[in-house]
């Protein structure tokens, strides 16, 4: 990992969690687009101020999107996926999951 990555993963403002379902498998949600477009979206890990999933979508990032029930904004393109961060900062959320 470069220098420069390692330091903006030290400077977040919220802990990681990678939460997993008894059965081994991920959490699973839908991940729709302000222009209608729905993928599925895994995810890897999360914090009270957005979540990584992996999907093959690859919207701009700016764009809005509803996760788990939550409305975010893409923040960052990985190699498999997206970072989102939640537009309504509220302390406590609650998500939708499928499957």
């Amino acid at each position: 990992m470069a220098s420069s990555q390692k330091q903006e993963l030290d400077q977040r403002r919220c802990r990681r969690v990678t939460p997993a379902l008894k059965s081994g498998g991920h959490l699973k949600s839908k991940l729709v687009l302000e222009n209608g477009e729905i993928h599925a979206a895994t995810l890897a890990n999360m914090s009270t101020s957005g979540v990584l999933v992996t999907t093959e979508a690859r919207p701009p990032v700016g764009a809005i999107a509803t996760v788990f029930g939550n409305r975010a904004r893409v923040v960052r393109l990985t190699d498999t996926g997206l970072a989102l961060e939640f537009l309504d900062q509220a302390k406590e959320k609650r998500f939708v999951v499928d499957g």
